[in-house]
Formats: C-alpha cells, structure tokens, sequence
C-alpha cells in the first residue's frame, strides 16, 4: 500500500471496495480501491489542514452507518413475522 515507506507502527483503518469479475466460478479479475489520502493523513504524512481528507473518522463514520442499516433492516424483519 505504501511503497517505499517505512513501517510507521501506527493504527490505520482504512475503508475499501473490491471488484471482482467471476467466470465459471474463478475470479479472472480484481481492482481493490482505497483512499491513498486518508492512509498517509493516518500515518502523519500529509497535512490535511488545506485538503478535503478526512482520515480515520471516514472509516469510522462507514461502519457506524452499516450498523443503522443492518438494524433497520432487522426489526423490519422482526414486524414482518
């Protein structure tokens, strides 16, 4: 993810998406997609003070917003029964 940088041993989360094409039943393709700003805001090294980045609290903010959505739709699950 970081060529040529050095461990910095600092906690980093990082949302990602992956896209996979399938073809009878075997990945033939694969692009794995993240926020390169956001990983060097983490590990201190771009200052974010004159750039849209936002850093951990994306990751953060993502998985809050997956959590209210896996609850709704179990307690719409729940009233249908």
């Amino acid at each position: 993810m970081l060529p040529n940088i050095p461990p910095t041993g600092k906690y980093v989360e990082l949302p990602h998406v992956v896209v996979m094409k399938f073809k009878e039943n075997k990945i033939v393709h694969e692009h794995i997609y993240w926020d390169q700003a956001s990983l060097l805001a983490q590990i201190g090294m771009l200052d974010t003070s004159q750039l849209p980045v936002v850093g951990i609290e994306q990751s953060r903010r993502l998985q809050e917003i997956s959590i209210l959505k896996k609850k709704k739709m179990k307690s719409r699950r729940i009233r249908k029964r």
